[in-house]
């Protein structure tokens, strides 16, 4: 989405403008041209643009938008996700310039403007939250509208090893080393697999382990690819536990996809290919217990994880269950997609970066 350009000898607002502004900001349409062409100045969305000196922050792409969207106008989905900082529009999208995604408030008209993508919403008041100037959705009701599908730890393994840390059997929790690794040849956006695949690798971590406040990441690719398909993610936790995060795109279906290994003061377990078995390993004893999967009531398959976790959400929903409360949720979601922004960032810069 940064289309910047060429430099000019007229002096460009910090601000963001239109091409109505053109008088005020002492150009003309041709000098805007090339500076969009050279990357002097930055074309967000259609109609609205930003010198490329400007600072990109979230009220800052907001104000952008404040310029195209009326007041019962919202900003959501995509849009509302780029402004929160995370960006899940593809490339060729980018590279043409994205469409604006709002939704009016029942009551109102959606927007038919040029340039944007209107619809319309049932939105309660606490979905709402005011930045720069315009409407936009929150980041929780942000991830809900894009959806949400974690079901990793949604397994009979998964759900015993996490008694084992709510019992204290692992005593004082140190370190997690995650491995999640496919086969997916598709070429996309450069964090395709970054951000598609690894939701649910840092969920599983986030479910045994906690939040995440700092992040430090490495990238690489064979030669044949233009993604960046492989990642070496480090975490530190908020509880002093610190991770690791293996993830491919260039691996095999054919043999094991997944690894959790989580480790504390009292003990060890180890839980191989998402559900197949769990190895708990205490460290005042020679003896491990092992569990595999029952082909009697256990897990017949991966597809098997998508009917738990949607079980576990209709059984959430009919106790009543309060929204911060469940299990696998847009909340989570969210933090998930931040600590994986965050890595992009850390790859990007050599830094630790704080999701």
């Amino acid at each position: 989405m940064n289309l910047s350009l060429v430099k000019t000898d007229s002096h460009l607002p910090e601000r963001p403008f239109t091409t109505s502004d053109i008088e005020s900001v002492a150009t003309n349409r041709y000098a805007l041209a090339q500076a969009i062409s050279h990357g002097d100045v930055r074309r967000p969305f259609r109609g609205v643009y930003l010198a490329a000196q400007a600072e990109d922050d979230p009220v800052k792409r907001a104000e952008a938008l404040v310029q195209v969207v009326s007041e019962h106008q919202v900003i959501s989905d995509r849009t509302a996700a780029w402004v929160h900082g995370i960006n899940t529009f593809t490339q060729t999208e980018m590279a043409q310039v994205p469409a604006v995604e709002t939704c009016a408030v029942r009551g109102h008209t959606r927007t038919r403007r040029p340039g944007t993508d209107g619809r319309s919403r049932d939105l309660l008041p606490e979905d709402i939250e005011v930045i720069g100037g315009v409407r936009v959705t929150t980041p929780l009701r942000t991830a809900l509208d894009l959806g949400c599908n974690l079901n990793h730890y949604f397994t009979p393994p998964a759900e015993r090893a996490r008694k084992y840390i709510d019992d204290k059997e692992l005593g004082e929790l140190l370190f997690v080393n995650m491995a999640l690794w496919i086969d997916n040849p598709n070429e996309s956006s450069p964090y395709f697999h970054l951000r598609a695949l690894h939701p649910h690798s840092i969920d599983v971590m986030r479910y045994f382990c906690g939040d995440v406040t700092k992040v430090h990441a490495f990238f690489t690719k064979p030669t044949y690819r233009k993604i960046w398909s492989n990642a070496q993610i480090n975490m530190l936790f908020a509880n002093g536990c610190v991770g690791h995060l293996t993830g491919s795109y260039d691996m095999s279906g054919n043999h094991p996809i997944e690894r959790c290994e989580v480790a504390g003061t009292e003990g060890r377990f180890i839980i191989e290919n998402v559900f197949e078995s769990l190895t708990f390993m205490p460290r005042r004893k020679p003896e491990r217990i092992v569990y595999q999967n029952n082909i009697f009531g256990g897990v017949g398959s991966f597809r098997d994880t998508f009917r738990n976790r949607i079980n576990r959400f209709v059984e959430q929903v009919d106790s009543g269950c309060k929204p911060e409360e469940m299990e696998a949720s847009g909340a989570d979601g969210l933090a998930a997609q931040r600590i994986i922004e965050a890595a992009i960032k850390s790859n990007e810069t050599g830094k630790v970066v704080k999701p």
